[in-house]
């Protein structure tokens, strides 16, 4: 599982090189549609998907094929980091928001790794119909669209960056605070950075 951030420095990556035929506003806004759950207006269980490979989102529509993309990373992000690196150790076993943490220090990691952010942020200007599809109301989408729209106009390396993301200013505090005493950052990032680099080899099957 990954960040906002993390979503659209993927999608970005790949998008060029196999969706130039795609609507890119509608994938994008596709790619981060599926958290519009944290706002509780939806089921996780309706916005992420399992089974799907990288190979089939060319049969997609646009929106749906950024859709699909974000639980493919998900998935592939939750196996690698969460269960099989070694990403979670570096905070402490008993700390309780250490894979938020891991989210957001991906988020910080890979923010640069994208130079069109105004243009990303444009794109949430309006509401698309397919996300009214999924039977949330206008007003909850844009909402979330705001909310990413702020999210994505800076690096997130400060607790008002991402104080919107939890429903608790305090656990937004707990998660900066643990990024900032993590055992080895340099490695940290070294693991995430790679795994940007390596992104088409692992996901592309």
């Amino acid at each position: 599982m990954s960040a906002l951030i993390t979503h659209i420095v993927l999608a970005e990556k790949v998008f060029e090189k196999y969706f130039t035929d795609m609507d890119k506003r509608e994938f994008v806004v596709g790619t981060c549609f599926p958290d519009i759950r944290y706002l509780g207006v939806v089921e996780r269980e309706k916005t992420h998907f399992e089974g799907y490979k990288f190979t089939d989102l060319k049969n997609e529509d646009s929106f749906t094929a950024g859709l699909k993309l974000h639980s493919i990373v998900d998935n592939d992000m939750n196996r690698r980091f969460m269960k099989e690196s070694t990403l979670l150790s570096f905070f402490p076993s008993d700390f309780d928001h250490a894979h938020s943490a891991v989210k957001i220090l991906e988020d910080v990691v890979l923010y640069e790794k994208v130079k069109n952010w105004g243009e990303i942020i444009s794109y949430f200007d309006m509401v698309l119909d397919k996300e009214i599809h999924f039977g949330i109301s206008p007003e909850a989408i844009s909402k979330w669209h705001r909310r990413l729209i702020k999210y994505f106009g800076q690096k997130p390396d400060r607790v008002e960056d991402i104080v919107d993301i939890y429903d608790r200013p305090e656990d937004a505090i707990e998660v900066m605070e643990a990024i900032g005493m993590i055992k080895d950052k340099g490695k940290a990032v070294r693991i995430i950075e790679d795994y940007y680099e390596n992104f088409e080899k692992v996901i592309i099957n």
